[in-house]
């Protein structure tokens, strides 16, 4: 993903947020009427679905998670993802109120809101991973030295970015 041009970076991103929102309300609708007299109506659990993705790419717009190319797990890109899935959460829980007559819907709503905002923190903890498994792979078979940075500010991930992107014989590890 991060080898992906910026547009298509936050493209893949907000798809898999959309996808994250839409599993989320699905998962969390058919378990709050397991034990219910009242069936699930999947039409409304679709339509809720359809609007969390929407929401999510909305909110996501509007914290500025799709308009900046973040570092995959970072500590901005973590609290953008909560502001996201706040907004989208409440926004949910309005639609919920206007197109449903169920409780357990709205209580669906309010409990798919964390679970797709884990997902989504999951996705990007598992691309970062991947991501950092493959430049390992990549430059211990180039014959880069290891290093050990120190300094976790600014300039530290200006040092690891250029010995990852620039012609350096360093590799950080750590």
């Amino acid at each position: 993903i991060e080898r992906l041009g910026g547009v298509h970076r936050r493209g893949v991103m907000g798809s898999l947020d959309a996808l994250c929102w839409f599993g989320a309300v699905l998962a969390t609708s058919a378990l709050a009427f397991v034990e219910s007299r009242k069936a699930l109506n999947t039409n409304q659990a679709l339509m809720l679905a359809i609007a969390a993705a929407l929401l999510q790419l909305g909110a996501g717009w509007a914290t500025g998670l799709y308009r900046k190319a973040w570092r995959a797990g970072s500590v901005e890109e973590v609290h953008r993802v909560a502001r996201a899935a706040t907004m989208a959460t409440i926004g949910l829980v309005l639609c919920a109120l206007a197109l449903t007559d169920a409780r357990r819907q709205v209580a669906a709503v309010l409990l798919a809101g964390p679970l797709a905002a884990f997902m989504q923190l999951g996705v990007r903890l598992v691309l970062r991973w991947a991501g950092e498994k493959l430049r390992a792979a990549k430059h211990s078979s180039e014959g880069k030295r290891p290093a050990l940075v120190f300094g976790a500010g600014v300039a530290g991930s200006r040092v690891i970015d250029a010995m990852l992107n620039e012609d350096s014989d360093l590799y950080p590890v750590g």
